[in-house]
Protein backbone atom coordinates (compact mmCIF):
# COMPACT_ATOMS: atom_id res chain seq x y z
CA UNK A 1 0.00 0.00 0.00
CA UNK A 2 3.34 2.61 0.80
CA UNK A 3 3.99 1.63 -2.68
CA UNK A 4 1.13 2.85 -4.16
CA UNK A 5 0.77 5.62 -2.43
CA UNK A 6 4.00 6.99 -2.82
CA UNK A 7 3.07 6.11 -7.21
CA UNK A 8 0.58 8.72 -6.69
CA UNK A 9 1.92 11.63 -4.40
CA UNK A 10 5.41 11.78 -5.13
CA UNK A 11 7.33 14.01 -7.80
CA UNK A 12 6.95 13.22 -11.23
CA UNK A 13 4.02 11.11 -10.25
CA UNK A 14 0.15 10.80 -11.05
CA UNK A 15 -0.78 13.42 -8.86
CA UNK A 16 1.72 15.32 -10.52
CA UNK A 17 0.69 13.72 -14.16
CA UNK A 18 -2.97 14.63 -13.52
CA UNK A 19 -2.50 18.32 -13.10
CA UNK A 20 -0.28 18.95 -16.13
CA UNK A 21 -2.56 16.90 -18.18
CA UNK A 22 -6.04 18.44 -16.67
CA UNK A 23 -6.90 15.60 -15.67
CA UNK A 24 -7.09 15.61 -12.08
CA UNK A 25 -8.28 12.49 -9.94
CA UNK A 26 -10.81 12.48 -7.54
CA UNK A 27 -9.55 10.67 -4.50
CA UNK A 28 -13.43 9.71 -2.66
CA UNK A 29 -13.76 7.85 -6.13
CA UNK A 30 -11.02 5.30 -5.58
CA UNK A 31 -11.82 1.70 -4.61
CA UNK A 32 -8.57 -1.08 -3.54
CA UNK A 33 -8.48 -4.31 -3.81
CA UNK A 34 -6.15 -6.79 -2.88
CA UNK A 35 -5.30 -9.54 -5.09
CA UNK A 36 -3.31 -11.27 -2.14
CA UNK A 37 -3.94 -15.05 -1.11
CA UNK A 38 -2.37 -14.76 1.74
CA UNK A 39 -4.45 -16.54 5.07
CA UNK A 40 -4.60 -16.59 8.87
CA UNK A 41 -6.14 -19.18 11.14
CA UNK A 42 -9.05 -17.33 12.75
CA UNK A 43 -10.09 -19.16 16.25
CA UNK A 44 -13.31 -21.10 16.87
CA UNK A 45 -15.72 -20.96 19.78
CA UNK A 46 -16.37 -24.00 21.89
CA UNK A 47 -13.37 -25.80 20.89
CA UNK A 48 -14.04 -25.94 17.25
CA UNK A 49 -11.38 -26.39 15.09
CA UNK A 50 -9.46 -23.20 13.93
CA UNK A 51 -11.06 -21.56 10.57
CA UNK A 52 -8.70 -20.07 7.67
CA UNK A 53 -10.02 -17.13 6.54
CA UNK A 54 -8.37 -14.17 4.32
CA UNK A 55 -5.62 -12.06 6.42
CA UNK A 56 -6.71 -8.60 7.25
CA UNK A 57 -6.41 -5.92 4.18
CA UNK A 58 -4.13 -2.73 5.24
CA UNK A 59 -6.58 0.71 4.21
CA UNK A 60 -4.82 3.22 1.66
CA UNK A 61 -4.35 6.64 2.47
CA UNK A 62 -3.69 9.33 -0.53
CA UNK A 63 -2.89 12.46 0.64
CA UNK A 64 -5.11 12.34 3.77
CA UNK A 65 -8.12 10.68 2.67
CA UNK A 66 -8.14 6.71 3.60
CA UNK A 67 -9.55 4.10 1.75
CA UNK A 68 -10.88 0.80 2.91
CA UNK A 69 -9.92 -1.99 0.42
CA UNK A 70 -13.07 -3.96 -1.31
CA UNK A 71 -14.00 -7.41 -2.15
CA UNK A 72 -14.38 -6.49 -5.59
CA UNK A 73 -14.31 -3.53 -8.22
CA UNK A 74 -15.57 -2.55 -11.84
CA UNK A 75 -12.82 -1.74 -14.17
CA UNK A 76 -13.95 -1.11 -18.12
CA UNK A 77 -17.32 -2.98 -17.48
CA UNK A 78 -16.18 -5.74 -15.54
CA UNK A 79 -16.29 -6.75 -11.50
CA UNK A 80 -13.14 -8.13 -10.68
CA UNK A 81 -12.78 -9.91 -6.97
CA UNK A 82 -10.00 -10.18 -4.71
CA UNK A 83 -10.32 -13.77 -6.18
CA UNK A 84 -10.44 -13.88 -9.63
CA UNK A 85 -13.29 -15.73 -9.33
CA UNK A 86 -15.41 -13.48 -11.31
CA UNK A 87 -17.89 -14.38 -9.28
CA UNK A 88 -19.60 -10.94 -8.95
CA UNK A 89 -19.89 -9.91 -12.32
CA UNK A 90 -21.65 -13.65 -13.08
CA UNK A 91 -24.05 -11.99 -10.62
CA UNK A 92 -24.13 -8.86 -11.96
CA UNK A 93 -24.71 -10.64 -14.85
CA UNK A 94 -27.58 -12.76 -13.99
CA UNK A 95 -29.10 -9.27 -12.19
CA UNK A 96 -29.16 -7.19 -15.42
CA UNK A 97 -30.84 -10.32 -17.13
CA UNK A 98 -33.37 -9.64 -14.85
CA UNK A 99 -33.86 -6.22 -15.05
CA UNK A 100 -34.24 -6.12 -18.67
CA UNK A 101 -36.97 -8.72 -18.54
CA UNK A 102 -38.95 -6.95 -16.01
CA UNK A 103 -38.62 -3.54 -17.96
CA UNK A 104 -39.95 -5.71 -21.38
CA UNK A 105 -43.02 -7.32 -19.47
CA UNK A 106 -43.88 -3.54 -18.59
CA UNK A 107 -43.19 -2.68 -22.19
CA UNK A 108 -45.14 -5.79 -23.64
CA UNK A 109 -48.66 -5.68 -22.32
CA UNK A 110 -51.03 -6.71 -24.20
CA UNK A 111 -53.24 -3.50 -24.32
CA UNK A 112 -50.90 -0.58 -24.18
CA UNK A 113 -47.34 -2.12 -24.83
CA UNK A 114 -45.42 -2.17 -28.21
CA UNK A 115 -45.79 -5.48 -30.66
CA UNK A 116 -44.06 -8.70 -29.87
CA UNK A 117 -41.48 -8.62 -32.87
CA UNK A 118 -39.91 -5.08 -31.26
CA UNK A 119 -39.65 -6.77 -28.11
CA UNK A 120 -37.79 -10.16 -29.58
CA UNK A 121 -35.55 -6.93 -31.66
CA UNK A 122 -35.05 -4.95 -28.47
CA UNK A 123 -34.40 -8.40 -26.14
CA UNK A 124 -31.43 -9.29 -28.82
CA UNK A 125 -29.86 -5.31 -29.76
CA UNK A 126 -29.83 -4.63 -25.94
CA UNK A 127 -30.68 -7.01 -23.09
CA UNK A 128 -28.30 -10.19 -24.79
CA UNK A 129 -24.87 -7.74 -25.63
CA UNK A 130 -25.30 -5.76 -21.80
CA UNK A 131 -25.77 -9.04 -20.35
CA UNK A 132 -22.88 -10.95 -22.15
CA UNK A 133 -20.37 -8.23 -21.73
CA UNK A 134 -17.21 -9.73 -20.38
CA UNK A 135 -19.03 -13.10 -20.75
CA UNK A 136 -14.77 -14.23 -22.37
CA UNK A 137 -13.98 -13.56 -19.45
CA UNK A 138 -16.65 -15.03 -16.63
CA UNK A 139 -17.78 -17.75 -18.83
CA UNK A 140 -15.90 -21.07 -20.05
CA UNK A 141 -16.53 -22.71 -23.20
CA UNK A 142 -20.16 -25.46 -22.16
CA UNK A 143 -18.60 -27.97 -24.06
CA UNK A 144 -15.41 -27.70 -22.65
CA UNK A 145 -15.95 -29.64 -18.75
CA UNK A 146 -13.29 -28.13 -16.12
CA UNK A 147 -12.43 -30.23 -14.17
CA UNK A 148 -10.71 -30.08 -10.50
CA UNK A 149 -9.10 -27.26 -8.85
CA UNK A 150 -10.23 -25.33 -12.11
CA UNK A 151 -13.74 -26.31 -11.61
CA UNK A 152 -14.61 -22.72 -9.95
CA UNK A 153 -14.31 -20.91 -13.26
CA UNK A 154 -17.08 -23.59 -15.02
CA UNK A 155 -19.91 -21.30 -16.21
CA UNK A 156 -22.80 -24.11 -16.28
CA UNK A 157 -24.28 -22.60 -13.57
CA UNK A 158 -24.67 -18.92 -14.56
CA UNK A 159 -25.65 -20.37 -18.24
CA UNK A 160 -28.33 -22.23 -16.43
CA UNK A 161 -29.60 -19.37 -14.87
CA UNK A 162 -29.28 -16.96 -18.09
CA UNK A 163 -31.10 -20.05 -20.01
CA UNK A 164 -34.08 -19.28 -17.62
CA UNK A 165 -34.22 -15.65 -18.25
CA UNK A 166 -34.14 -16.47 -21.93
CA UNK A 167 -36.89 -19.04 -21.63
CA UNK A 168 -38.98 -16.08 -19.89
CA UNK A 169 -37.88 -13.67 -22.59
CA UNK A 170 -39.50 -16.27 -25.20
CA UNK A 171 -42.27 -16.14 -23.67
CA UNK A 172 -42.95 -12.36 -23.96
CA UNK A 173 -41.98 -12.85 -27.39
CA UNK A 174 -44.26 -15.25 -28.64
CA UNK A 175 -47.36 -14.85 -26.12
CA UNK A 176 -46.64 -18.34 -24.73
CA UNK A 177 -48.40 -19.54 -21.42
CA UNK A 178 -46.00 -20.54 -18.55
CA UNK A 179 -46.71 -24.47 -19.44
CA UNK A 180 -45.10 -24.22 -22.97
CA UNK A 181 -42.10 -26.04 -23.74
CA UNK A 182 -39.03 -23.89 -23.32
CA UNK A 183 -37.05 -25.31 -26.76
CA UNK A 184 -40.77 -24.88 -28.40
CA UNK A 185 -40.77 -21.25 -27.53
CA UNK A 186 -37.05 -20.42 -28.17
CA UNK A 187 -37.85 -22.17 -31.82
CA UNK A 188 -40.75 -19.95 -32.20
CA UNK A 189 -39.02 -17.09 -31.17
CA UNK A 190 -36.44 -17.21 -33.08
CA UNK A 191 -33.46 -17.34 -30.43
CA UNK A 192 -30.62 -19.30 -30.49
CA UNK A 193 -30.21 -21.54 -26.80
CA UNK A 194 -27.68 -19.35 -24.61
CA UNK A 195 -25.38 -22.17 -23.92
CA UNK A 196 -25.37 -21.98 -28.28
CA UNK A 197 -25.48 -17.92 -27.83
CA UNK A 198 -22.49 -18.18 -25.38
CA UNK A 199 -20.17 -20.29 -27.60
CA UNK A 200 -20.87 -18.20 -30.76
CA UNK A 201 -19.96 -15.25 -28.09
CA UNK A 202 -16.34 -16.78 -26.71
CA UNK A 203 -15.78 -18.10 -30.77
CA UNK A 204 -16.25 -14.78 -31.69
CA UNK A 205 -13.62 -13.54 -29.26
CA UNK A 206 -10.94 -16.50 -29.75
CA UNK A 207 -11.17 -14.70 -33.20
CA UNK A 208 -10.50 -11.36 -32.16
CA UNK A 209 -7.88 -12.54 -30.21
CA UNK A 210 -6.17 -14.39 -32.98
CA UNK A 211 -6.58 -11.25 -35.21
CA UNK A 212 -4.20 -8.93 -32.86
CA UNK A 213 -0.95 -7.74 -34.58
CA UNK A 214 2.70 -8.96 -32.91
CA UNK A 215 2.70 -5.12 -32.22
CA UNK A 216 -0.12 -5.87 -29.17
CA UNK A 217 0.61 -6.76 -25.77
CA UNK A 218 -1.00 -9.79 -25.60
CA UNK A 219 -0.16 -11.08 -28.92
CA UNK A 220 2.26 -13.39 -27.19
CA UNK A 221 -0.14 -14.24 -24.38
CA UNK A 222 -2.20 -15.17 -26.56
CA UNK A 223 0.17 -17.56 -28.30
CA UNK A 224 1.38 -18.71 -25.17
CA UNK A 225 -1.88 -19.45 -24.56
CA UNK A 226 -3.16 -21.54 -27.04
CA UNK A 227 0.12 -23.46 -27.37
CA UNK A 228 -0.84 -25.28 -24.14
CA UNK A 229 -3.42 -25.99 -20.89
CA UNK A 230 -1.50 -25.24 -17.50
CA UNK A 231 -3.51 -26.76 -14.59
CA UNK A 232 -2.28 -24.68 -11.69
CA UNK A 233 -3.36 -20.71 -12.32
CA UNK A 234 -4.66 -20.59 -15.89
CA UNK A 235 -6.62 -17.59 -16.52
CA UNK A 236 -9.34 -16.93 -19.24
CA UNK A 237 -7.28 -17.03 -22.27
CA UNK A 238 -6.35 -20.70 -21.63
CA UNK A 239 -9.81 -21.85 -21.16
CA UNK A 240 -10.61 -19.79 -24.09
CA UNK A 241 -8.03 -20.78 -26.71
CA UNK A 242 -7.92 -24.28 -25.49
CA UNK A 243 -11.60 -24.72 -26.36
CA UNK A 244 -11.23 -23.64 -29.51
CA UNK A 245 -7.89 -25.08 -30.96
CA UNK A 246 -8.72 -24.46 -34.70
CA UNK A 247 -8.10 -20.82 -34.22
CA UNK A 248 -4.60 -20.40 -34.52
CA UNK A 249 -2.95 -17.32 -34.88
CA UNK A 250 -0.64 -18.53 -37.69
CA UNK A 251 -3.97 -19.65 -39.42
CA UNK A 252 -5.66 -16.24 -39.62
CA UNK A 253 -5.58 -14.56 -43.16
CA UNK A 254 -3.83 -10.87 -43.48
CA UNK A 255 -5.57 -8.80 -45.49
CA UNK A 256 -2.96 -5.37 -46.09
CA UNK A 257 -4.08 -2.00 -45.69
CA UNK A 258 -4.93 -0.09 -49.45
CA UNK A 259 -3.60 3.52 -49.02
CA UNK A 260 -4.43 5.41 -52.18
CA UNK A 261 -3.55 8.76 -53.33
CA UNK A 262 -5.96 11.42 -52.78
CA UNK A 263 -5.62 11.54 -57.02
CA UNK A 264 -6.49 7.97 -57.67
CA UNK A 265 -8.49 6.29 -59.79
CA UNK A 266 -10.35 3.19 -59.82
CA UNK A 267 -9.05 0.80 -63.13
CA UNK A 268 -12.72 -0.30 -63.46
CA UNK A 269 -14.86 1.89 -65.64
CA UNK A 270 -18.17 2.50 -63.86
CA UNK A 271 -21.29 3.54 -65.77
CA UNK A 272 -25.12 4.37 -64.65
CA UNK A 273 -27.33 4.13 -67.37
CA UNK A 274 -30.28 6.57 -66.56
CA UNK A 275 -33.25 4.05 -67.53
CA UNK A 276 -33.55 0.26 -68.52
CA UNK A 277 -34.15 1.49 -71.73
CA UNK A 278 -30.59 3.01 -72.10
CA UNK A 279 -29.18 -0.16 -69.83
CA UNK A 280 -30.69 -2.81 -72.16
CA UNK A 281 -29.10 -0.83 -75.42
CA UNK A 282 -25.51 -0.48 -73.33
CA UNK A 283 -26.03 -4.12 -72.66
CA UNK A 284 -26.55 -5.07 -76.67
CA UNK A 285 -23.66 -3.06 -78.04
CA UNK A 286 -20.71 -4.49 -75.59
CA UNK A 287 -18.46 -6.05 -77.61
CA UNK A 288 -16.70 -8.28 -75.09
CA UNK A 289 -17.21 -11.76 -75.56
CA UNK A 290 -17.48 -13.03 -71.97
CA UNK A 291 -20.24 -11.04 -69.97
CA UNK A 292 -21.55 -11.72 -66.45
CA UNK A 293 -25.64 -9.91 -65.20
CA UNK A 294 -26.08 -9.94 -61.67
CA UNK A 295 -29.24 -8.58 -59.52
CA UNK A 296 -31.04 -8.24 -56.20
CA UNK A 297 -34.87 -7.45 -56.33
CA UNK A 298 -37.64 -7.18 -54.05
CA UNK A 299 -40.78 -9.10 -55.58
CA UNK A 300 -44.12 -10.14 -54.11
CA UNK A 301 -42.49 -9.72 -50.20
CA UNK A 302 -39.56 -11.69 -50.88
CA UNK A 303 -35.78 -10.71 -51.94
CA UNK A 304 -33.82 -13.07 -54.23
CA UNK A 305 -30.74 -12.62 -56.46
CA UNK A 306 -29.52 -14.51 -59.69
CA UNK A 307 -26.30 -14.22 -61.36
CA UNK A 308 -26.18 -14.74 -65.31
CA UNK A 309 -22.87 -15.91 -67.83
CA UNK A 310 -23.09 -14.93 -71.44
CA UNK A 311 -20.13 -16.12 -73.93
CA UNK A 312 -20.94 -14.19 -77.42
CA UNK A 313 -24.34 -13.67 -76.53
CA UNK A 314 -25.29 -16.94 -75.32
CA UNK A 315 -26.61 -17.84 -71.72
CA UNK A 316 -23.97 -20.21 -70.67
CA UNK A 317 -24.75 -20.78 -66.66
CA UNK A 318 -27.03 -18.64 -64.71
CA UNK A 319 -27.78 -19.22 -60.83
CA UNK A 320 -30.67 -17.85 -58.35
CA UNK A 321 -31.42 -17.82 -54.99
CA UNK A 322 -34.43 -16.69 -53.11
CA UNK A 323 -32.88 -15.12 -49.64
CA UNK A 324 -36.55 -14.93 -47.57
CA UNK A 325 -38.96 -12.45 -46.74
CA UNK A 326 -38.30 -8.35 -47.03
CA UNK A 327 -39.22 -8.43 -42.95
CA UNK A 328 -35.71 -9.90 -43.15
CA UNK A 329 -33.74 -9.56 -45.82
CA UNK A 330 -32.93 -6.15 -47.82
CA UNK A 331 -32.44 -5.38 -51.28
CA UNK A 332 -28.84 -4.55 -50.92
CA UNK A 333 -28.55 -7.71 -49.79
CA UNK A 334 -29.83 -9.42 -52.89
CA UNK A 335 -27.49 -7.16 -54.87
CA UNK A 336 -24.42 -8.59 -52.92
CA UNK A 337 -25.94 -12.11 -53.33
CA UNK A 338 -26.08 -11.52 -56.87
CA UNK A 339 -22.63 -10.65 -57.22
CA UNK A 340 -21.43 -13.42 -56.24
CA UNK A 341 -23.52 -15.72 -58.07
CA UNK A 342 -22.21 -14.13 -61.14
CA UNK A 343 -18.72 -14.54 -60.15
CA UNK A 344 -19.86 -18.17 -59.44
CA UNK A 345 -20.85 -18.79 -62.54
CA UNK A 346 -17.10 -17.80 -63.92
Amino acid sequence: METVARSVTEEDGIDEWAVTSNSVFGVEKDVVVCFSTKTTLQPQFFGQKAKRVPERRPNLVINGVVIKPSKSAKLVGVWIDEDLSFKVHAAAMIAKGNEWVATFRRLAQVSKGVALKYVRRLYISICLPRVLYGAEVTLAPTRQRVRGANRLHDGRAVIKKLASIQLRAAKLITGGMSSSPGDLLLAHADLLPVHLLVDKLLQKAALRYATLPPTHPLHAVVANAGRRHVKKHPHALHFLMNAYRDVKQHLVEEIPVARRSLGWSPPIDVSVAPNKEEAKVRALAEPSRVQLFSDGSLIDGFVGAAGVLMVDGVVKRSKGVRLGPAKRYGVYEGEGVGEVLAIECL
